[in-house]
């Protein structure tokens, strides 16, 4: 036992110098090989500020004979190589330009930038001058043409040219064409007729007037910004004019006239044809003066929501609404004859219907102070008294 423990005691050193001397191997190889690149990359790279090489323990000296002679400064140049399609421009050269007109020299202008500069604001000028409309179409009939002059030539000031190109001796010829619509009014005329049926002060228009209106297209040509025509090239009648007729009163009124159902003249042209009673109700207002108006129909005195229906067969030719009438509906009964209903809640026809006596037409309209239609009948717009066609006892339920 004494004899092994002995056997392991000195076993021991001896294995760890071993390992020392590998590992000392390794750091040996390890720093051969460092010292090794790092001479390579010095022998490499050993050149002075101009690029020579400089002598090393290996590299021989030059001879006596050699003079060394140490290169000047070279100067920078950058490695970035030119670009071939980029050229130095050439210094701007100006050359006197003559502004011939029409094969004959106008102005010379001191550069050829001066004179196209000096074209485009006389061009300008006569495009904006004369209050001409925006429309219009300007277009140059003289020739031009820009042509290099002798050095010596004598050039005009930019003011002169200009206000020779423009003024009245201007040999440049710009015509301009352009269209506006104008519309022309006509004034009506209006007539009064005495009306011996009506009360003294009372007055009704028979038929209102209306200017007439005309749209016509001119056509405007200008002469170097001047006005030389000015046609109608196309014309349209919008409207044409109305004269008006206004009815006045000259009757005079006894202060005991009572007005009654018998009122009016006869209107001839309307007992030609069948009437029905568009409602039935008591009539509240007759025909004919009435608190200092004149009253141009009957009031008949229904319901809100009643039916009203058409006192005679026709054609609608009016559904509106139209000022004290409120909601109106008009039948046209050949001959000049119409009927007016009016102060309708709402319609049941459309302008260009045909209605038969007795058809409905609408409604009327109400509220708890007053409920009622009015109705008229007009031969060829005069007013007539309806109960001269129609008994006041129809009306009656």
């Amino acid at each position: 036992m004494e004899e092994n423990k002995n056997v392991k005691r000195i076993a021991a050193p001896e294995k760890l110098s071993r390992v020392w001397m590998v590992v000392l191997i390794f750091a040996a190889l390890l720093a051969a090989a460092c010292f090794a690149v790092i001479r390579f990359h010095l022998k490499d790279d050993r050149k002075d500020v101009h690029g020579s090489p400089v002598p090393t323990a290996s590299t021989p000296a030059p001879a006596e004979s050699e003079a060394i002679v140490t290169p000047s400064p070279v100067p920078f140049v950058s490695e970035t190589p030119a670009d071939p399609t980029v050229t130095e421009t050439p210094p701007r050269v100006y050359s006197k330009t003559a502004i011939v007109v029409d094969g004959k020299t106008a102005v010379i202008m001191a550069s050829r930038e001066a004179a196209e500069e000096l074209l485009r604001n006389v061009e300008n000028h006569f495009l904006s001058a004369g209050n001409m409309p925006d429309n219009a179409v300007t277009e140059l009939r003289t020739p031009i043409e820009l042509v290099d002059a002798p050095d010596d030539a004598e050039t005009t000031t930019y003011d002169a040219a200009f206000s020779l190109l423009i003024g009245k001796k201007t040999p440049l010829v710009y015509i301009s064409t352009a269209t506006f619509v104008e519309e022309v009014y006509t004034q009506h005329k209006t007539t009064i007729i005495e009306d011996s049926s009506l009360p003294v002060g009372h007055r009704i228009v028979e038929i209102y007037g209306m200017d007439g209106i005309e749209r016509n297209t001119h056509t405007v040509v200008f002469f170097n910004a001047i006005k030389q025509s000015d046609t109608v090239s196309e014309s349209f009648t919008v409207r044409g004019f109305v004269n008006g007729v206004v009815r006045v009163g000259v009757k005079q009124i006894d202060e005991n006239f009572v007005l009654s159902s018998e009122y009016g003249k006869d209107p001839s042209a309307a007992k030609e044809l069948d009437f029905t009673v568009p409602v039935k109700g008591k009539i509240i207002k007759y025909f004919g003066p009435n608190e200092d108006v004149f009253h141009q129909g009957i009031d008949v005195n229904a319901a809100d929501g009643t039916p009203v229906c058409a006192a005679c067969g026709g054609t609608v030719v009016s559904v509106m609404v139209r000022g004290a009438y409120g909601l109106m509906v008009e039948i046209d009964h050949g001959n000049g004859v119409t009927t007016r209903y009016a102060r309708l809640k709402n319609v049941t026809v459309a302008i260009g219907d045909t209605v038969s006596a007795g058809d409905e037409i609408g409604f009327v309209s109400g509220d708890e102070y007053s409920s009622f239609l009015h109705f008229e009948l007009r031969i060829r717009c005069i007013a007539y008294n309806p109960l001269k066609v129609l008994k006041e006892r129809d009306f009656r339920s």
